[in-house]
């Protein structure tokens, strides 16, 4: 026995020669706990915490390893004042953004898997080590629940990339449509110049914000709605009543869009009287007024 227990101080020295920051070292699983996996590196033992086990994430130790498994791991940090030892598996598993090119795409409608609630929305694991965020503003009301049901069950759902920002690391989601097939890749009706129909987000002094889309949210300056003066915008145009608007311009790769009710109605008064005209025309009279066609048609 004390052959063996010789051996083995000898061994732990040599092994704590080989230890430094950044060294990679082989070892083998002795034992799992909440916090972590402590590793044998040969007589010297070290701590794998949760955070450090994977890029992808992890809810227990023992979902990644078990007792006894060899593994190679990275040397972190080095507390010999207190004896501790903090290695890392995740720094050994590459760059996770290096797969995002090849694999996420604007406006591609993706499964991820909802793991954890904010007070500003939830963070969807897209790929492991990649997680997005779907912001509050882009959970409509009638799905909420179902989205908080997923984030407790840690199941998967359907998510629409708004913005991939490379740079700083950040995935903009949107949820996406009930009917949205998971890889394709969403057209966006919004164009400079169409007439669409949205629904009322939420009001600030300077004008009324319209969701018109999965990702996309306008503005209606004050200015632009075309109400008689005192009208209160909260009143005429409640939170989640769908308002029609024209599309005055697209700005900052989408991010910014200004939209015009006044002119929405302008352009539906226009088309209707042209259709009207032309109507007329084929028909060799005018038959009842154009005041009452236009009447007729907005009560339709």
């Amino acid at each position: 026995r004390q052959i063996l227990e010789e051996e083995a101080a000898r061994a732990a020295e040599e092994t704590r020669k080989r230890i430094v920051p950044d060294a990679v070292l082989p070892g083998v699983v002795s034992g799992l706990a909440d916090f972590g996996a402590f590793v044998d590196l040969g007589g010297v033992q070290g701590l794998v915490p949760m955070s450090e086990l994977s890029h992808a994430r992890v809810g227990r130790a023992a979902d990644r390893l078990r007792v006894g498994e060899p593994v190679t791991v990275k040397v972190l940090r080095i507390d010999a004042e207190k004896g501790k030892l903090t290695l890392s598996l995740k720094a050994l598993e590459g760059d996770p953004w290096v797969a995002v090119p090849g694999r996420l795409r604007e406006r591609q409608v993706v499964r991820g898997r909802a793991a954890r609630a904010t007070e500003f929305g939830v963070f969807v694991e897209l790929l492991p080590g990649v997680d997005g965020l779907l912001h509050v503003s882009e959970i409509p009301r009638h799905r909420q629940t179902a989205v908080r049901e997923a984030v407790a069950a840690g199941a998967d759902i359907a998510v629409m990339i708004v913005a991939i920002d490379a740079g700083k690391r950040r995935v903009a989601l949107a949820l996406a449509p009930d009917d949205a097939i998971v890889g394709e890749q969403m057209a966006s009706s919004v164009a400079v110049g169409a007439v669409v129909t949205g629904t009322v987000e939420r009001h600030e002094p300077f004008g009324v914000f319209v969701r018109l889309g999965p990702g996309q949210t306008g503005l209606v300056p004050s200015a632009e709605l075309g109400t008689a003066r005192g009208t209160d915008p909260r009143k005429a145009f409640p939170a989640g009543s769908e308002m029609k608007v024209f599309v005055l311009a697209i700005e900052e790769g989408g991010r910014r869009i200004r939209l015009s009710r006044e002119k929405a109605i302008t352009h539906e008064e226009q088309t209707e009287t042209q259709a009207y005209l032309k109507d007329a025309r084929k028909g060799g009279g005018f038959g009842m007024t154009l005041g009452e066609k236009l009447s007729q048609a907005r009560q339709r």
